[in-house]
């Protein structure tokens, strides 16, 4: 027969534990989102490519990139975020042109689909669709590389703002609103 031994003292360690796990769950969960809003992130890129020249001036690339996300507010619309980029690029002797699509991942493990378009350091994003409380997601914003380009080899790093703003239907935002 197994005896079992409790004293204040290991309740009291027991309890306090439960509530530190408590307390830690709470402050790494995601803020919740409203149904509309303005944002604006700041994001550190990390890349590769891939180059094709196409003789004289002109060349392509397909780009692979991973984005770490921030929202400046220090919450709310995809604060933590990630993203994971394809784009494909056309150079001229003019500024180079990218076109692509991301997957955004937040904390809790809903996406949204983006579409963009760069030249040279400015950008446009389209939301095309998204996941869980991003369902019915709309919006738009624009984005620029405010810290230049660092290339090495066939790899690339940049830091880039964005600001725009984004909307859920309102009929999909209140049936995920207890999600």
């Amino acid at each position: 027969m197994a005896t079992f031994y409790y004293s204040v003292k290991g309740l009291w360690v027991a309890l306090s534990a439960a509530a530190l796990l408590t307390a830690m769950v709470a402050a790494t969960s995601a803020e919740p989102i409203e149904s509309h809003g303005l944002f604006r992130l700041e994001m550190e890129m990390l890349g590769s490519y891939d180059s094709l020249d196409l003789g004289g001036d002109e060349a392509g690339a397909i780009y692979q990139y991973t984005l770490e996300i921030k929202n400046t507010d220090g919450q709310g619309f995809l604060h933590n975020a990630t993203a994971k980029c394809f784009a494909i690029g056309y150079f001229t002797d003019e500024p180079e042109h990218q076109t692509g699509f991301c997957t955004i991942t937040d904390t809790e493990g809903d996406r949204i689909l983006q579409r963009y378009f760069r030249s040279t350091v400015l950008g446009h994003v389209t939301f095309l669709s998204g996941t869980g409380k991003y369902d019915g997601l709309t919006g738009e914003a624009e984005y620029a590389v405010s810290a230049e380009d660092v290339w090495e080899g066939n790899q690339v790093a940049s830091t880039l703002t964005m600001v725009g703003s984004y909307e859920i239907s309102q009929r999909v935002f209140e049936a995920n609103a207890g999600n």
